[in-house]
């Protein structure tokens, strides 16, 4: 056992030796540790490198989730509207057609009411959302922000169900807490009273979610029954002269709509003290906290300095949106232009288009069709964004067979619709018990 100790010592300080042998020389040892300061130089970029990927690439799929989950909450609030508008034309086509008109009216020239309804700004910030800027881009061309301004002074609806069933719900702080005063028509003794006890119900609950205290279901019920009280009040108290009980009605009204949000009560708590207390100085900041909680712009109220915040908001935006480069996206349809030719892309088949007018959003053709010609069709359609359509009793037929008149509408055609994709239009056509499909391709 000792001879083994003696043996193992021996040993261990041989293996010491050959080890500082090997590092006897000082230039030895610098070299050795610019080798190691370099390997490990190298493993620091090439991580750095693949964690700055995977950033953009969270970044890019983020924000084309916001553009998709935006654009779907826009062309809903469309389709409401012309729903509420009792439009005789429902068609799933003709509210994608208006659509993209209203956004390009948005973009470009939009009215005051587009501005004021939050439209205009949403339209906007979903161009902002665009995946292919680059994160970098926002910190070098930044807009500022008015000093002063609040996120309690905006109006916002929540875009995604699965932040808020409350779809239409509306966030509007300073109009919940009555900021600017009560309008003229409740500036009256009958309704004082009410107009008290909705202002102490709704500073309570709001100073809840501001301190992180937990709402309880009476801060709830009593908010929302402060509400209806106020409601009914107005039906009496309030006289119809001057239009003045309507405009109280829609005043209550959108007090109801703004109250509704404590209905989910973690959301509200979390939202309602964000909103609060996020000093957002720029709209790069602005827009990160809206797509955090999925909001949009809404139409924040009649206050004359709320619509004034608005038109600046809007005229920052398209500021923002100019320093990085962004463009308005072009239409499709430019493409199918007045002197424009389609052919079929089928051997079988004979067909050719040829666009004789355009204007704006109308379009006359003559439709060809058969080797020689033999049917000639004049066709008054439609054109949308990437769209083009026409209904068969929107058909005259020039040269082709003569028919009874109880046959024309068959000779006229079927009811034909086209997404354009580039220099080819993809149509399908149904009517009188038929339906198919062709493509049209430009001709050079």
């Amino acid at each position: 056992m000792h001879r083994m100790l003696i043996v193992t010592i021996v040993l261990s300080f041989a293996l010491n030796a050959a080890t500082h042998s090997r590092a006897q020389t000082a230039q030895g040892d610098i070299l050795r540790g610019e080798g190691r300061y370099l390997e490990g130089a190298g493993w620091y970029n090439f991580n750095t490198a693949r964690a700055g990927r995977i950033n953009v690439e969270t970044w890019k799929a983020y924000n084309r989730e916001v553009q998709r989950l935006y654009r779907d909450y826009m062309i809903d609030r469309a389709r409401r509207i012309r729903y509420k508008k009792d439009l005789t034309n429902k068609v799933q086509a003709d509210i994608e057609r208006r659509f993209e008109e209203d956004q390009r009216r948005w973009r470009e020239n939009p009215t005051p009411g587009d501005i004021s309804s939050g439209d205009a700004l949403n339209a906007i910030a979903g161009d902002l959302a665009d995946p292919s800027i680059d994160p970098s881009n926002w910190r070098l061309k930044n807009v500022e922000l008015p000093t002063g301004m609040t996120l309690t002074a905006l109006a916002f609806k929540v875009a995604d169900p699965r932040k808020s069933r409350l779809l239409q719900s509306t966030v509007a702080i300073e109009r919940m807490l009555v900021k600017d005063g009560w309008p003229l028509a409740f500036r009256r003794p009958e309704i004082q009273r009410e107009c008290a006890d909705y202002e102490k119900a709704v500073n309570a609950i709001i100073e809840k979610c501001r301190k992180g205290i937990e709402i309880q279901a009476a801060d709830y019920d009593r908010l929302r029954d402060s509400v209806a009280v106020l409601q009914k009040a107005v039906e009496t108290a309030v006289p119809t002269r001057d239009n003045q009980r309507a405009q109280a009605r829609e005043y209550v009204r959108r007090l109801d709509e703004t109250s509704r949000i404590f209905a989910e009560q973690d959301y509200a708590e979390q939202l309602i003290r964000d909103v609060s207390e996020h000093k957002a100085t720029n709209i790069a900041e602005l827009l990160a906290f809206m797509r955090d909680y999925r909001l949009m712009f809404a139409d924040p109220g009649s206050a004359p300095e709320v619509t004034s915040l608005y038109e600046g908001l809007y005229g920052l935006l398209r500021q923002q949106k100019e320093a990085l480069g962004i463009r308005d996206p072009a239409r499709a349809s430019d493409v199918f232009r007045a002197g424009t030719v389609w052919v079929t892309t089928e051997p079988n088949h004979h067909m050719r288009l040829r666009v004789v007018e355009r204007d704006g959003s109308r379009f006359t053709a003559m439709f060809h069709v058969g080797k020689q010609g033999d049917l000639v069709r004049e066709i008054h359609g439609e054109v949308g964004n990437n769209t083009v359509s026409w209904r068969a009793a929107d058909v005259r037929v020039i040269k082709g067979p003569q028919v009874k008149a109880k046959a024309q509408a068959k000779a006229q055609g079927h009811d034909n619709r086209g997404t354009i994709k580039g220099d080819e239009i993809n149509f399908t056509f149904s009517g009188f018990g038929q339906q198919g499909s062709y493509t049209l391709r430009k001709v050079p």
